[in-house]
């Protein structure tokens, strides 16, 4: 709940001027205020339990939000954002599966297998497997690249960020075997 009581002093409703007013016409200057923040509690009186910086206006919330922002004291939520696909590859060719994440902030991206082990951590191999790396296209790509691809690398990979609760999105890896019929799903009639 946002507001002052009347044991408000006035250093709780000074205004802030960001910007001074120029003498050019048009010019405006952008005003803040502070506020009291209040928790009201069960039998109606009000505690203040911090201050916020208000803006007076729509411009004003737009820069004290970019502000914020830009200093880190905003920050949002990484998400992945690209769907959850499976791959499908040929043994001795080179599998890349994907993992897209958006505002990863300070949070890391690990690839583990589908027992849990971990495979990478950040840009870096974890496991003793060299054939394992992580593919970087895009500063927001997290691909998980595996080179000559063997039968007992099918299953499913598990792309997480730290995050609280963890999140997670996998993807299978489907290897066909170069001498082996595909199955009867795949031919067209």
């Amino acid at each position: 709940m946002f507001g002052s009581d009347s044991a408000s002093t006035e250093t709780d409703k000074r205004r802030l001027a960001l910007c001074k007013p120029s003498s050019a016409a048009g010019a405006r200057s952008l005003v803040l205020r502070r506020e009291n923040l209040h928790k009201w509690t069960g039998d109606g009186i009000a505690v203040t339990v911090g201050t916020a910086v208000m803006a007076e206006d729509l411009v004003g919330y737009i820069l004290v939000f970019l502000t914020l922002l830009r200093k880190g004291a905003l920050t949002l939520e990484p998400s992945f954002d690209v769907p959850v696909i499976n791959i499908t590859v040929v043994v001795g060719k080179t599998a890349i599966l994907p993992c897209s994440v958006e505002f990863l902030g300070d949070h890391k991206v690990v690839w583990t297998d589908e027992f849990s082990t971990l495979l990478t951590f950040d840009n870096k191999r974890i496991i003793d497997d060299d054939r394992i790396g992580i593919d970087r296209p895009y500063t927001r790509d997290w691909n998980l690249i595996i080179h000559d691809v063997k039968v007992k690398d099918r299953g499913r990979y598990i792309c997480q960020i730290n995050t609280q609760p963890i999140k997670t999105k996998p993807v299978d890896l489907n290897v066909l075997d170069d001498l082996a019929p595909l199955p009867s799903t795949l031919y067209k009639v």
